[in-house]
């Protein structure tokens, strides 16, 4: 029986280029843009903290107007701590709200799929370039199962298992492998047994 990846959730990602630690890898776990609460940055005449982390921030605060940016067009389809908005528009006005002193972003179109076990695609027509798949964990730690097991203090087993079919980002170019991998890489990592994976699909804009 075949199975067809249903998209649940669509949108564009703001991830960090400029740390060594990556490597080839291009993927979604790189820091991801997304709003936070820093307490030490906060603005000390609220006196309650807000639910929009941008409010938080005092106006002279430069977080303040891309976090609002970022909470207001955020894709609330999207899995719990998963960090997209909703549109390439917003993605882009966001990052030129970023100082330079921040370091270095771009943005990916991003595609999250309900389920990471199917045998074709049936996506719609990408004017974009494919950069690849990714298995991300969007939990609290959120981690991305490629980079953890392929590429930083990578498994040897993993690594001569599934290294060799990579792309040059690092990446898988069909999800055809992804649930051999996912399950090689719970037997490898036991602490992540239990630990619910997305397919994360990714694509230049």
């Amino acid at each position: 029986m075949t199975t067809t990846p249903t998209i649940s959730a669509h949108g564009f990602m703001i991830l960090r280029t400029d740390l060594p630690s990556f490597g080839i890898y291009r993927g979604a776990d790189r820091y991801p843009f997304k709003p936070f609460i820093i307490l030490e940055e906060m603005d000390p005449t609220n006196e309650h903290v807000s639910e929009d982390i941008w409010m938080n921030y005092p106006p002279d605060n430069w977080r303040r107007n891309p976090y609002r940016e970022f909470q207001e067009h955020s894709v609330h389809d999207a899995p719990e701590d998963f960090p997209i908005v909703d549109s390439q528009e917003v993605a882009y006005r966001v990052l030129r709200l970023i100082p330079p002193d921040q370091g270095s972003y771009e943005v990916l179109e991003c595609w999250i799929y309900s389920n990471h076990n199917p045998n074709k695609r049936s996506l719609p027509q990408l004017k974009t370039r494919l950069i690849g798949f990714d298995l991300i964990y969007p939990g609290g730690d959120y981690f991305s199962a490629v980079q953890n097991g392929l590429h930083v203090n990578p498994d040897l087993d993993l690594k001569k298992r599934f290294g060799p079919i990579l792309n040059e980002f690092g990446l898988f170019t069909s999800v055809d492998p992804i649930s051999d991998y996912l399950e090689a890489f719970r037997t490898k990592f036991e602490g992540d047994v239990d630990s619910t994976f997305v397919l994360v699909e990714l694509a230049e804009t």
